[in-house]
């Protein structure tokens, strides 16, 4: 999902959300709606010895610099160019936004801690798909930084890509610009073929593993075979995802753009 319309939905998007933090709390740490600049950089691995992949960005000039790094290898870059990424504008909210997506709400995520600081604000779910953490720290007047920490595990539910529908309608409806709005109807759109696709990929995947394993000649083909339908069915390789970014205000409204 392009970064944009997550972030309209993090902290732009009221709803329910956990009650032991109040909104009047929660938006003296938050960031208050007006316009951004956003430096980041984020890394996510697969597994630990699969490569490790880092995106950074640079919010003044829009430069992208993406690198993949091998375990015991020099990184070597992907992309190093522009991003297309514009100053972020943070629409006004009513109460408190939502910290976590609508598809890892209460059903889908089990909030196990929160607390707030007059400076700073940390959230822990334990989700379907894995532990996700969250912290939002005011700098100062004009400045915040977020990081967000999360280890997942694929599973058979996680192969359903409609579980992104939720926050994809939410960012048609409320995302902070045309363009984005837009964006979001047309992946939304686009979900039902995605999702054959990949139901298509996943039996085809199982059937030609039942194929090899009927004609397998020895017992620990037969068995190694079977590990692989375990893994099909129990879910894939886990990911370790971690991000800091730095937001600056840089306008009072939007009208700045």
């Amino acid at each position: 999902m392009p970064r944009t319309l997550f972030l309209a939905v993090v902290l732009a998007a009221a709803g329910p959300s956990d009650a032991a933090i109040t909104p009047d709390a929660f938006n003296k740490v938050a960031p208050p709606p007006g316009l951004y600049r956003i430096d980041s950089d984020a890394s996510m691995r697969m597994a630990p010895d699969s490569a490790t992949v880092r995106h950074q960005l640079d919010g003044a000039s829009g430069k992208l610099d993406v690198t993949a790094t091998e375990p015991g290898k020099s990184p070597q870059r992907i992309y190093n160019g522009a991003s297309g990424q514009k100053p972020y504008c943070l629409p006004p909210r009513n109460g408190k936004a939502q910290i976590l997506p609508p598809e890892m709400a209460a059903s889908a995520c089990k909030n196990i801690s929160e607390s707030i600081t007059d400076t700073t604000l940390t959230t822990e779910s334990q989700c379907a798909i894995g532990k996700v953490k969250i912290t939002i720290r005011k700098l100062g007047n004009d400045r915040w930084e977020m990081t967000h920490e999360s280890d997942t595990k694929t599973s058979p539910a996680a192969s359903n890509i409609n579980a992104m529908r939720p926050m994809l309608e939410n960012a048609a409806r409320n995302a902070s610009t045309a363009e984005a709005r837009a964006q979001a109807r047309q992946m939304l759109a686009d979900l039902p073929r995605q999702q054959a696709e990949m139901q298509a990929a996943l039996a085809k995947t199982r059937a030609d593993l039942l194929t090899e394993q009927a004609s397998a000649s020895s017992a620990a083909e037969k068995a190694e075979i079977a590990k692989q339908l375990q893994a099909l069915d129990q879910g894939g390789p886990g990911m370790h995802a971690t991000s800091r970014s730095l937001w600056t205000r840089i306008g009072g409204s939007c009208a700045a753009r």
